[in-house]
């Protein structure tokens, strides 16, 4: 604990040595004093209110331009040397022997903040980017590159594939492959190393050729077709040149079975040799150090040689007195450790006594427990058994009972649906007695008529025979029969216009009936539709407590029925497919949804029409 407040007392003696005294400083030594001088008591600061501090508006800060600020290069600068003592130098006193003021901090209430309109800030004057001078800027001396490329000559396609040498080094050898096509190129380095080879391994092999380290000559079009004079002469002629200050120092290529495209890498020659004095010079350097160190070695080995055979003769003195201590040594050995083996085999056997009974109380202890286990197995197989038993004889009841309510709801939907058919059936019969009334008045009024003109004809034929008889009597009794005659047709053409008139009323009357009977039908379909339906739902709803299968199975028999009522429909248009009085017979096989011929007999009895559905049956 002494130690750490020590350090901490020489940091701050540190840090306090080492803060400058400047003019705020000074200034706020002065303000204090002036203060004091005015009156101030301690804890009763005078701080002016904010209304009064004056802060110069940003317009009116010059701030200079960053050229214009001189910063003096870091060896300018001049640090002086803080002196620390050391800690054996430094006198450090007790905690209890050092003073350390109070600081009185006044209370909030006593500091007088001014108000921000009484804050003047000053204006901060940044000058027009006109005013401002910016240096002139010099292009830097365009310097000559080391590295450059060639051109790039050759078509886009294969892999990219890239080769450069070591520095100092340069590509002095190539190896090529030609047919009409360069098929390979490989650069080989002036310190003998290869790169990477280009291409495959058709054409034919030309040998490693010596070439000129600054300028190649080559032909391509979508391939290179001519490297250094061999391949064949397709495409254009162009010039891979470095220039006579560079050498060839790598390529860039795109290559696959053959070479597509080929691109020179080019290095300063004088660079190059300096990097490859450099190396040599490295080199030179390593062989002068490794024959200085073998000399050295040499003149180690020689002295260690010497130095082996004095200690060999000293080590054979050694190690005669070595045995001798050695050998009483071991005999004193092996007497300990004759004594800690018996001691360690007595200690075993207990331990293995130990063990036994260890082992013998946890074999008795797993068997009471094992017992106990598989006591509580049984009980608990036992119980499980029990329960799943219980289980599975309310999930019986539940199911007959579910069956039972099945039955029971399609037998009531199968009475109320032949009841329906009956009532409608009878209803049909009484429709199609009334039509047959309808059409017994409508031969009756026809036959009427027909008797009245039989009588009127009669009657002209009477009126005729009764002129000619008595035409030769008398002109004035047979102008009076002419009249009477005319009066006479006069009533038979009345007679006859009453007849049809009333002949289209009954006519009417009975269309009217008969579109009435329509209307009841149809009304009566719907009803027995809606009942048919609702008593559906009903048994829906009675069922769907225990099982949901009833609702399925009912729409499917639904759809089923529709669908075949459309395809006894369409066999009954169709002159090719029996009737309706043989489609009991032939839907017989149909077992795909069950019950086929039962309800074509339905359709049949029903006597129902295209556009009609089977839940009116």
């Amino acid at each position: 604990m002494n130690t750490k407040f020590a350090l901490l007392c020489l940091a701050l003696l540190a840090v306090a040595w080492s803060l400058p005294v400047d003019q705020k400083l000074e200034d706020v030594q002065t303000s204090t004093k002036g203060m004091l001088k005015a009156g101030a008591k301690w804890g009763h600061w005078h701080v002016p209110h904010r209304h009064h501090i004056h802060i110069p508006h940003r317009h009116h800060i010059h701030i200079p331009h960053r050229h214009h600020i001189h910063i003096p290069h870091r060896h300018h600068i001049h640090i002086p040397h803080l002196h620390i003592p050391h800690r054996h130098h430094v006198h450090i006193p007790h905690r209890h022997h050092i003073h350390i003021p109070h600081l009185h901090v006044p209370h909030r209430h006593h500091i007088h903040i001014p108000h921000r309109h009484h804050i003047h800030i000053p204006h901060l004057h940044i000058p027009h980017r006109h005013h401002i001078h910016i240096p002139h800027r010099h292009k830097p001396h365009k310097h000559t590159p080391i590295d450059t490329l060639t051109g790039s000559y050759g078509g886009n396609g294969g892999g990219a594939k890239s080769g450069t040498c070591p520095e100092g080094q340069w590509i002095t050898s190539w190896y090529i492959r030609t047919g009409a096509l360069v098929d390979q190129v490989r650069g080989k380095c002036s310190g003998g190393g290869m790169l990477t080879a280009c291409g495959g391994n058709g054409g034919g092999d030309r040998g490693w050729s010596k070439l000129s380290t600054t300028e190649i000559g080559v032909r391509t079009g979508r391939y290179v077709d001519k490297f250094a004079g061999l391949g064949g002469n397709g495409g254009g002629s162009h010039s891979l040149n470095c220039g006579s200050l560079y050498r060839i120092h790598g390529y860039n290529t795109r290559c696959g079975a053959l070479v597509d495209r080929i691109q020179l890498k080019c290095r300063l020659a004088s660079v190059l040799d300096a990097e490859a004095k450099k190396i040599q010079a490295a080199k030179d350097k390593a062989a002068a150090e490794a024959a200085e160190k073998a000399r050295i070695a040499k003149m180690r080995k020689d002295a260690e040689d010497a130095r082996v055979a004095a200690e060999k003769a000293r080590a054979v003195e050694e190690a005669r007195l070595k045995k001798e201590a050695a050998d009483k040594a071991a005999a004193e050995k092996a007497e300990a450790e004759r004594k800690k083996k018996a001691e360690e085999e007595k200690k075993r056997k207990e331990a293995e006594a130990a063990e036994k009974k260890r082992k013998e109380e946890e074999a008795a202890a797993k068997k009471a427990a094992e017992e106990k286990a598989a006591a509580e197995k049984a009980a608990a197989e036992k119980a499980k058994k029990e329960e799943e038993e219980k289980k599975r004889k309310e999930a019986e009841a539940a199911e007959k009972k579910r069956k039972a309510e099945e039955a029971a709801a399609k037998a009531a939907a199968e009475a109320k649906a032949a009841a329906e058919a009956k009532k409608l059936a009878e209803e049909k019969a009484a429709a199609e007695k009334a039509a047959a009334e309808a059409k017994a008045a409508k031969e009756a009024a026809e036959k009427k008529r027909k008797e009245e003109e039989a009588a009127a004809k009669v009657a002209e034929e009477k009126r005729k025979k009764e002129e000619a008889e008595a035409k030769a009597k008398q002109e004035a009794a047979d102008k009076a029969a002419a009249e009477k005659a005319a009066a006479e047709a006069a009533a038979v053409k009345k007679a006859e216009e009453e007849a049809i008139a009333k002949l289209a009323a009954e006519e009417a009357r009975i269309r009217k009936a008969a579109d009435a009977l329509a209307a009841k039908q149809k009304k009566a379909k719907e009803e027995a539709e809606a009942e048919v339906l609702a008593e559906a739902n009903k048994i829906a709803e009675n069922v769907q407590k225990n099982n949901t299968a009833p609702i399925a199975e009912i729409a499917e028999i639904i759809i089923a029925c529709d669908h075949l009522l459309e395809q006894c429909l369409w066999m009954e248009d169709n002159a090719d497919y029996p009737q309706f009085g043989e489609m009991y017979c032939y839907m017989d096989g149909d077992t795909k949804y069950g019950g086929a011929a039962r309800c074509c007999a339905q359709v049949i009895k029903a006597g129902l029409k295209p556009n009609s559905k089977c839940k009116g049956m």
